[in-house]
């Protein structure tokens, strides 16, 4: 199936937008170190370009680049803050005074590999690892060390939280190591793990342990490992023991010990969020094992059971980068043993024999496959109604029959279905019952994104939660009846696929990890296309976490289509949801095969607290159309309007009241009223159209991003003065705080920023604008609002001066109120 576009497309639509505010702030400084100098100090202006050494200053706003030259760098700044220390191509060494550093990034660009030796405490670090995509390979890979005398220190003040996003776990790696490498806390503090390993060692120095401090909770994010690394120069028992750990995406729990020597045990709590999934990865998984020393992982609290449910897996066998992926078995508790693998307890491998309380594992075919095909060395055959509790396949295909036989499909009836990444397609109905079922399709996100069909029926009365990181493409007309959460991972419904008798589909779980729900409009499976109802008319559909719903128009570019859904509800603090349609093919689209969302309603619950929420139509005639009233921004929430290739967003109005913290930002334009008394209305240098109203009350912030203009050196499309910034088919009140900036550098000279069809109100604003001064002029017998922009009177001091540092100057503010006629407009 196509992956949706919509985030490559988004960001570069809206990256602007989301850069500008009501006011903008100071600019940063940045330092390149030479190393040319007698020492390695920071304070050694030698050591700089320009001789020119940072301050430390936390109010400096300094960053500080050190690119392809290895070596050791000293800190001797006392008290000293840094918004970024970045590192690039090469072995480094940090040391030195403690440090305030924002954020630390480890860079790889024209190296096989980098790596950081911290001996100096950093305080409050996000950390993260740039790669060029382009240029990556599987060999390639980023450490940072921590423990020749530094650690991660998290002071318990406001911003107590440490945080490492990078490319991968196999290729990015935090490692504790040495007599201090620890991540500690004076208070309540968090630590986020996503697209990393966070490795802790203990071999090399005996008897270190507590890596983590207590107050510290550990989040597991997506593609993360958490690994804990021993090399036999321990005691006789080596435990390392986290307080407070929460999976929140798909995560491996590794323990790396020495093997018949010592034990090494990672005591670790049993706490998973509803999107996450842990893997456990250690040698001593088969219960029959003898009993001896090994790397063992321990679940604080967990008594013995023979299956620790939908969300815990075991690996049997190691993970690692380019050699392949061990098979996923569902997981089971021995409290000598800790975490092994529950499809070892003396559960069948043929269905036909299980039960419902068994575990089962499938990794090759069944002797009725092979009569079928005798190479299909990987495919199962269900020859019969089958129950179990969970099965785990790793197979190719799952299947009843083959095309063209007679008879029914036989039904597997379960609680939990695991498909691996090799899983091709499941052809065989399944029952959930009344249980609370979930059907995971999960690989390792770095060996791509795996895709498995099911084909038949899929029935159930209670929920149904699909999550992992794969795409379930589901083709089929599901009887199912109760709740659909997609809880990570793609759910695709292509060709005949349909949950139309659900309620409620719940969207999008805490954490970073995407939740994908796309309709395909069309079944283009037959002679001739048929649209397909795939939800339910007045379903409900509650999203939160990162999420996505989505529509693609019919791929033959032959016939229009409509889903048409209840309610939207956006949940939970900092959400991120996006709304899309969009072309299924763009050779093929176009008008006549348009795709249109009909929502009932779009609304904000209670919990709903700095979403950001994106609204976004792609392709001639693709719309969303959201009814049910004007839509409320409150709460610092954000909406973000997208329409390109003649998509359409239609609207009831949408609202801030003033005092609010809320924003709305418009790339391309809006069927709607806007009525803003508050908040912030940002609109980008492609500028727009509202067919409607535009209400800028007295207490709002608008930005407006002037595109450059021609001239000799840079011809543009963009006429200054006859194309306008913002289009308004209806009534135009302006106000408020308005900031103009200019993406290409200041230039001077006149845009026609606003144009509207009925009527002027003019209130009181205050006009702040980037490099220079602004004036605007209202000329109400052509319904248009021009800016004039003139340099700063600064800029004009520096140039004569021969000045040749950039001037960054704020204009004064000046309050302006507009009357009849022609006006100019001082700002």
């Amino acid at each position: 199936m196509k992956k949706t576009l919509l985030t490559n497309r988004l960001s570069a639509a809206v990256a602007i937008l989301l850069l500008a505010g009501p006011s903008m702030a100071f600019a940063d400084s940045y330092f390149n170190w030479t190393g040319a100098g007698a020492n390695d100090d920071f304070s050694t202006a030698e050591n700089w370009v320009w001789n020119q050494a940072p301050s430390g200053d936390p109010q400096a706003y300094e960053r500080l680049f050190f690119a392809g030259s290895s070596g050791s760098v000293n800190n001797d700044l006392l008290g000293a803050a840094y918004q970024e220390l970045f590192f690039e191509d090469g072995d480094y060494g940090y040391f030195g005074n403690a440090a305030d550093v924002a954020q630390l990034t480890l860079s790889l660009r024209n190296s096989d590999s980098s790596s950081l030796w911290v001996g100096a405490d950093i305080r409050g670090a996000d950390i993260f690892f740039d790669y060029d995509d382009f240029r990556v390979d599987q060999s390639a890979s980023a450490n940072l060390h921590f423990g020749v005398g530094g650690e991660i220190h998290l002071t318990g003040e406001a911003a107590n939280r440490f945080s490492t996003y990078g490319y991968g776990a196999f290729q990015s790696r935090v490692v504790l190591a040495g007599p201090n490498g620890r991540i500690v806390a004076d208070g309540p503090a968090e630590a986020w793990i996503g697209g990393a390993t966070l490795g802790l060692n203990g071999g090399d120095q005996p008897g270190v342990s507590g890596r983590i401090g207590s107050n510290v909770h550990v989040y597991l994010d997506h593609g993360s490992q958490l690994k804990l690394n021993a090399f036999g120069g321990e005691a006789d028992t080596f435990t390392e023991t986290i307080s407070q750990l929460t999976v929140v995406g798909s995560a491996i729990i590794n323990v790396d010990g020495p093997s018949g020597a010592h034990d090494t045990i990672l005591s670790i709590p049993p706490d998973i969020s509803p999107g996450g999934l842990a893997l456990y990865n250690a040698s001593n998984g088969e219960l029959g094992a003898a009993v001896g020393p090994a790397p063992r992982i321990m679940l604080q609290g967990q008594g013995d059971s023979a299956f620790l449910g939908a969300q815990q897996f075991y690996l049997n066998g190691n993970v690692n980068w380019g050699g392949g992926f061990a098979p996923y078995e569902f997981a089971a508790y021995d409290t000598t043993r800790g975490v092994i693998s529950a499809t070892t307890l003396s559960n069948p491998a043929d269905l036909s024999t299980a039960t419902s309380s068994d575990v089962v594992q499938i990794d090759t075919a069944n002797p009725a496959a092979l009569a079928d095909d005798p190479e299909a060395t990987r495919d199962y055959k269900l020859t019969g109604n089958a129950t179990v509790k969970a099965l785990a396949f790793n197979g190719d295909l799952l299947y009843s029959k083959l095309e063209g036989e007679p008879g029914p499909v036989a039904t597997l009836s379960l609680e939990h279905l695991l498909l691996t990444h090799d899983t091709a397609a499941v052809v065989v109905n399944l029952d959930f019952g009344a249980a609370a079922g979930s059907i995971t399709t999960e690989n390792w996100f770095l060996n791509g994104y795996p895709e498995v069909d099911v084909v038949a029926d899929i029935a159930g009365t209670n929920s149904l939660t699909v999550r992992g990181y794969g795409e379930l493409n589901y083709r089929a007309a599901a009887s199912f009846s109760g709740e659909l959460v997609v809880a990570g991972g793609y759910l695709n419904l292509a060709d005949a696929g349909s949950f139309a008798n659900v309620d409620t589909v719940r969207l999008g779980v805490p954490g970073q990890i995407l939740s994908s729900l796309e309709l395909y409009g069309v079944d283009n499976t037959g002679p001739s296309p048929v649209t397909v109802d795939r939800l339910k008319d007045d379903v409900q559909i509650v999203v939160q976490g990162n999420s996505e719903l989505s529509l693609e128009s019919d791929a033959a570019g032959v016939t229009a289509t409509t889903e048409v859904v209840g309610s939207i509800v956006v949940s939970g603090p900092r959400s991120s949801f996006s709304l899309v349609v969009q072309a299924g093919d763009l050779d093929t689209h176009s008008a006549a095969s348009a795709a249109s969302w009909e929502v009932g309603s779009l609304s904000f619950d209670g919990s709903a607290s700095e979403a950001s929420v994106a609204l976004a139509a792609f392709g001639e005639g693709n719309t969303i159309r959201i009814n049910g009233g004007p839509i409320l921004l409150e709460n610092g929430n954000v909406l973000t309007i997208t329409q390109m290739d003649g998509g359409r967003v239609i609207t009831q109005g949408i609202g801030i009241a003033e005092g609010s913290t809320s924003s709305l930002y418009l790339h391309g334009g809006i069927e709607g009223d806007l009525d803003l008394q508050g908040g912030h209305f940002g609109v980008g240098e492609g500028g727009g159209s509202i067919l409607g109203n535009l209400t800028l009350g007295e207490g709002a912030h608008t930005t407006l991003w002037l595109p450059a203009l021609a001239d000799e050196d840079s011809p543009s499309p963009f006429s200054s003065l006859e194309t306008p910034l913002l289009f308004i088919d209806g009534n135009l009140v302006l106000g408020g705080a308005i900031y103009l900036g200019q993406s290409g550098g200041f230039q001077t000279g006149s845009w026609l920023a606003f144009q509207y069809t009925g009527d002027f109100t003019a209130l009181a604003w205050t006009i702040n604008g980037m490099d220079g001064e602004y004036t605007l002029t209202v000329d109400e017998a052509t319904h248009s609002v021009y800016v004039n922009a003139v340099p700063e009177p600064s800029t004009y001091l520096l140039v004569a001066l021969g000045g040749a540092a950039l001037a960054f100057g704020f204009s004064r503010r000046r309050m302006a109120a507009a009357s009849s006629g022609q006006q100019g407009l001082v700002a």
